[in-house]
């Protein structure tokens, strides 16, 4: 246990800062790393149209920072970013962790004097995004311990993770909402202050070296955002280092900060500890008031004011001076020293460490987690249910006790269109709603390497399936008794199988729209088109035998065309109904089930043919969002 008294003076600004009392978090070896920039600069093409076109509009290079050079932040030690809109906060903050994919850069990021590449920051560090998405059905300690079994090393045991869990659900001050779920996504659940405080634990179960954070303190009140950052102190102090962007903080938190890094225009305009910069910017002739917070004052300082062309050139000069300011103080000079010593003699070197479990415990943390998750959301669950239960009340009221005469027969034939398009369209909708936001946990996990796509896919489809059953099970045993179709076990059965072929054709069908695209309205319109297509080459709207070769073409991919079929023959193969006619009049072909089957002249009237083609379907729609997931990338929001 640790506390600390500290005043720290920034020239005349002097508050009392305690340390909350922390434990020491003992999942092993702790990593630790100094983070140091060389010469770093990024660029990014924009176009030069508003409305560009690809391979045509010519592109202009922007540079967002320029020669960051001297920086460096000591292992346990924690550091602000500030700066105004557009300053290159989130930019910067992104290079070091390896998230800048898309942009050109040069110069070196240095983890304990080794230049790391990309993909070697990104497996060193923990990375909270300013927005937070988390399972909303699930408890602050199922989410990390979830995380935790994901995250912690295989070679430590079970009991041990879980206790590494409870020790950090303590020193984030978790425990008093422990048992409460998340929430979020329009769900009650937790404060966004407690909310920020998961995604940190998230992040910290996997023991970084450094742990970056975006906008930490965004849209908290002034009090959760002040034991928050005391929260993210704390954790440095056991030695690891803590960058974050923060805008406009308050004195008392400003005055937490080891170091403070100002960026203007991509530019640096400070850095250095934190208790310098006050009498830093005195030294330049701008003195801080009193009563004034003194983040406040230098971000003032430093920001483009763009009201007037004269305002404009003034505080352009004034920033240029307060650049050449900086770079001619003892304190870049200090930096300079710093940056130059040489890390032979340090005997901490750089390593990447193993932080998964392996393949199959991943499959299977991942399914136990969607099954809780899913069955908790007791909107959703009870929502399909009770359409589940209303549209087959609705559609058995429509085609009640069907009669064997040619109506009846007639309406058997529209009600086999009717229920292969309308459930299964529905569930298209609910499943694209359920995984536009599920997926966006996956993307940020996938992201940080939290587990591989294989066992998030496969756990997603086991965890969904049984639910597609039930409610198949729930339409046929209310739809099929109350239309009086063929009184029969085994072709009940039949049926039932049919409906949860289309049903689970049309979820696949969800989910890979959402995998490939991720926007609800982007993806339902996907869903829609094709649906849409498929539900005109049926063969119950437009005979198949007319169909153009286009359209055919189209009608052979269509799952329903396949369901409707299934449906069809396991209806009128082989049945026949009572003839008003004279016996082998031509008038009884009309009640012949077989010959009902010719008439409308499907595509194929096989019943396990039909069955097999679905399968194969739903199998092809399941490999599209497995490479989807793994190869389409979605940057995590």
């Amino acid at each position: 246990m640790i506390e600390n008294d500290s005043d720290n003076d920034l020239g005349g600004h002097s508050t009392s800062i305690k340390h909350h009392n922390h434990v020491n978090l003992s999942w092993g070896k702790a990593m630790s790393f100094d983070v140091e920039i060389k010469d770093l600069n990024v660029n990014v093409k924009v176009p030069q149209w508003k409305i560009p076109v690809p391979f045509i509009t010519p592109m202009n290079e922007l540079n967002i920072l320029k020669d960051l050079s001297n920086i460096k932040v000591p292992a346990g030690s924690f550091c602000a970013i500030l700066g105004t809109s557009g300053s290159g906060k989130t930019t910067l903050l992104n290079t070091l962790a390896g998230r800048c994919e898309e942009m050109d850069i040069s110069g070196q990021i240095l983890f304990n004097g080794h230049a790391v590449t990309p993909i070697e920051a990104k497996k060193s560090v923990g990375y909270v995004m300013q927005s937070d998405h988390l399972l909303p059905n699930l408890t602050v300690r199922e989410t990390l311990r979830y995380s935790g079994m994901l995250r912690l090393p295989g070679t430590l045991s079970k009991e041990r993770k879980l206790e590494i869990v409870e020790e950090l659900i303590g020193e984030l001050a978790l425990r008093d909402c422990a048992d409460r779920l998340v929430g979020g996504h329009g769900k009650r659940g937790i404060s966004g202050g407690e909310m920020r405080r998961v995604s940190i634990g998230v992040q910290m179960l996997s023991n970084p070296g450094v742990l970056f954070l975006d906008e930490p303190t965004s849209g908290l009140d002034s009090f959760t955002a002040h034991n928050l950052i005391q929260t993210l102190l704390s954790l440095s102090r056991q030695n690891k280092t803590i960058i974050c962007t923060i805008h406009q903080p308050r004195a008392d938190i400003f005055q937490l900060f080891d170091y403070v890094l100002l960026l203007s225009k991509g530019n640096v305009v400070y850095f250095g500890p934190t208790r310098a910069i006050v009498d830093h910017f005195a030294s330049l002739g701008h003195e801080c008031p009193f009563d004034v917070n003194p983040s406040d004052f230098f971000l003032d300082l430093i920001t483009i004011n763009y009201q007037t062309d004269k305002l404009e050139n003034e505080s352009k000069a004034r920033l240029g001076d307060l650049i050449t300011g900086f770079q001619t103080s003892p304190i870049y000079q200090a930096n300079v020293t710093e940056s130059t010593q040489s890390y032979q003699n340090d005997t901490r070197k750089f390593e990447i460490e193993i932080r998964n479990t392996n393949y199959w415990l991943q499959t299977w943390l991942l399914y136990h987690r969607s099954m809780v998750n899913m069955v908790r959301d007791k909107s959703v669950v009870t929502a399909r249910l009770v359409e589940t239960v209303l549209i087959a009340l609705i559609c058995g009221g429509i085609f009640y006790k069907l009669g064997e005469d040619q109506s009846g027969i007639k309406s058997r034939v529209s009600a086999f269109y009717v229920v292969v398009i309308l459930q299964p369209y529905l569930i298209i909708i609910a499943n694209i709603l359920q995984y536009s936001e599920e997926l966006l946990v996956y993307d940020r996990e996938y992201y940080d390497g939290m587990y591989m796509t294989f066992p998030y896919w496969l756990a997603t489809k086991a965890a969904s399936l049984p639910f597609e059953v039930i409610t198949a099970f729930i339409f046929s045993s209310i739809f099929y008794w109350m239309a009086d179709l063929r009184q029969s076990a085994g072709h009940f059965f039949i049926f039932f199988v049919f409906m949860m072929l289309a049903q689970y054709c049309s979820a696949s069908l969800g989910f890979m729209s959402a995998s490939i695209l991720r926007s609800f309205a982007a993806s339902s319109l996907m869903a829609n088109l094709l649906m849409t297509f498929w539900a005109i080459t049926t063969g119950f709207i437009i005979n198949p035998a007319t169909f153009p070769i286009y359209m055919t073409w189209v009608g052979y991919t269509s799952l329903y065309q396949y369901s409707y079929g299934g449906l069809a023959a396991n209806e009128f193969k082989g049945n026949s109904y009572p003839c008003p006619y004279p016996p082998g009049t031509p008038e009884c072909s009309l009640f012949n089930g077989n010959d009902i089957l010719d008439r409308l002249e499907l595509k194929v009237n096989n019943i396990g043919v039909n069955g097999a083609v679905l399968v194969a379907i739903s199998t092809i729609f399941n490999l599209l969002s497995l490479l989807a997931l793994r190869f389409i990338t979605h940057k995590p929001k």
